[in-house]
């Protein structure tokens, strides 16, 4: 089988396991959230992505927003696209390690080898990788893990020709990766590693001077990326480090737990590399009996760096990759502590490591032993992943799946609840919700997001008395500074005053949505507000009360907007 026959085979198996995506729903965990924002987001050029001065974020991936430039402005938030987008991503990324393979493996070019494909297949069809291509919100794992895929086969061709213009443009690979999701900076201290690793790079008769240059420039390929990812970080955007903080002062609070929790998401993300079931979207918890499986693992680690071998230095690259997570695990930075997302790029360097052991001698006997067990094994993974990719195709599938294997989620259960009123089964996502609202928020954080729903779906329902007492009890706890509780007293009270036939009760549920109305605006500075409440005014024959709400909202109306006539000539009648 040529090379070319097996690049082909590479193609088809991805786009074949993964073909479900293409038509899939867009997710409602955090996939809507997206796609409205890409709506209503303006981008006057890509390069817009790389300076946000004015916004504070956690998060700086301007390359992942040039992706989304791309899909507003090019495709017109077309969800098909996006996922084929995500899917052509980790097909780039299969081929890269194909090549990685290659070179890692092939001893002899005339003699057949299978393990590079083996390889790519493994990895590229494993039921790990299922979460970052189906979800359009894990594109930043794709991004960045084609660029350090990338930098590491430019790594790797440096190594065999010490040509400098392989270095340079793994640095510009690495920068990449970074600027699409901040945990490639993991990836440079194993560049080092796979750069310094044994057999020297630099040939047995060469001169110090040149293992002086070596040093030199390898120092240069590592640090720069690493130097002008932070520099760009810190000119164009305003950095929010409140969850870093939260997450800190809970590792101050209980170390010796925290140090735990690491260890046992070093031994749970191992196991599920090669043994990836059961699937799940959200993870809360894991067996404490994984703290005990990372012993073997540091050892084998701290072995692994005295070998200083390339494969050694693969996996413990794989290893590194995986320690951003670790924070994770302490629950004040994502929504869900573990994640099989999380492995996505780690898990390629670990498979390679592995795999490069049983490809060290790759005889036509040893071939025909590995050949069955490798096909038994790409089945049972394509076959899996195929399936977890139908689940993903439907956001009442994935959350019913996801809502069942973590009864605990206090998120799953009320974006389930959502997707349920959406299609309309309101009781049934009056049930899951409420259930959400039994739940436990992560620590030293405050969400109100499911009693909020609750308070919408009991609005759904006309139960406009439960709605009150549900908006009210939420704008109590947050001190009357949380948007979308006020949001549901405005709308509820406008609701009740439209269709109660007690003049006394419809002027005091008027009065109560203009007091909802007036804390609201102060928040958000929606000139709508006062032009929905001059309509409830007109409504209720309150024409004095009209005209003032229409002339607050004239005022406050871009001069560009069509709405400014409106109100104005409202706030004349």
């Amino acid at each position: 089988m040529t090379v070319r026959a097996q690049v082909l085979f590479l193609i088809f198996a991805c786009l074949a396991v993964f073909y479900p995506s293409f038509s899939a729903e867009i997710c409602a965990v955090d996939d809507a959230q997206l796609f409205t924002s890409l709506e209503h987001r303006s981008y006057s050029n890509p390069l817009d992505t790389f300076v946000r001065k004015g916004k504070s974020t956690l998060y700086y991936r301007p390359i992942l927003g040039v992706t989304f430039w791309v899909d507003k402005n090019v495709f017109q938030i077309n969800p098909f696209w996006m996922h084929l987008e995500n899917v052509l991503f980790h097909l780039i990324s299969i081929l890269l390690l194909f090549y990685i393979a290659r070179l890692l493996f092939t001893v002899n070019k005339k003699q057949p080898n299978y393990f590079p494909l083996f390889t790519a297949l493994l990895w590229g069809l494993h039921p790990l990788t299922t979460e970052s291509v189906n979800w359009v919100s894990g594109r930043t794992d794709l991004l960045a893990g084609m660029f350090i895929f990338g930098a590491t086969l430019l790594i790797l061709h440096y190594r065999q020709s010490q040509r400098k213009t392989y270095l340079l443009f793994a640095a510009i690979a690495s920068l990449l990766a970074m600027l699409s999701k901040e945990v490639a900076v993991a990836f440079i201290p194993g560049a080092i590693l796979i750069l310094f690793a044994i057999p020297a790079t630099i040939q047995s008769n060469s001169k110090s001077s040149n293992n002086r240059l070596f040093i030199l420039f390898a120092t240069l390929a590592t640090t720069i990326p690493l130097a002008l990812f932070f520099i760009i970080r810190t000119g164009g955007t305003i950095s929010n480090s409140s969850r870093i903080g939260l997450t800190l002062q809970y590792m101050d609070i209980n170390l010796v737990h925290s140090l735990m929790l690491f260890c046992r998401a070093l031994g749970f993300y191992i196991k599920k590399i090669f043994f990836p079931w059961p699937l799940n979207f959200a993870i809360l918890e894991v067996d404490p009996l994984y703290d005990l499986l990372a012993i073997p693992i540091v050892i084998l680690c701290i072995w692994l760096l005295w070998n200083r071998s390339l494969l050694a230095a693969f996996f413990l690259t794989g290893i590194i990759l995986l320690t951003p997570s670790f924070l994770i695990v302490l629950n004040q930075i994502a929504w869900t502590p573990f994640a099989e997302r999380y492995v996505y790029i780690s898990m390629a360097f670990i498979l390679l490591s592995t795999i490069g052991i049983f490809a060290r001698n790759p005889s036509r006997k040893n071939q025909s032993i590995y050949s069955p067990l490798m096909v038994i094994l790409l089945i049972a993974f394509s076959y899996s992943t195929y399936q977890r990719g139908l689940i993903w195709h439907s956001n009442l599938k994935i959350l019913e799946d996801t809502s069942i294997k973590s009864p605990y989620s206090k998120k799953i259960h009320w974006v389930y609840g959502a997707a349920l009123s959406k299609k309309g089964d309101h009781e049934k996502a009056l049930e899951v919700t409420k259930m959400a609202c039994s739940l436990q928020s992560p620590p030293l954080m405050k969400d109100y997001t499911a009693e909020r729903n609750l308070g919408f779906i009991y609005f759904n329902l006309a139960r406009y008395n439960d709605a009150l007492d549900t908006f009210k009890q939420i704008s109590v706890k947050s001190d009357y500074k949380y948007a979308p509780a006020l949001d549901g007293l405005l709308i509820t009270y406008s609701q009740l005053a439209r269709e109660t036939n007690n003049q006394d009760e419809r002027e005091g549920y008027y009065k109560e949505a203009g007091k909802s109305g007036t804390l609201l605006y102060k928040i958000k500075k929606d000139p709508f507000i006062w032009y929905n409440l001059g309509k409830l005014s007109l409504e209720l024959q309150k024409t004095q009360q009209a005209k003032e709400y229409f002339t607050m909202a004239y005022e406050a109306f871009a001069d560009d907007s069509p709405y400014k006539t409106y109100a104005k000539k409202l706030s004349r009648k």
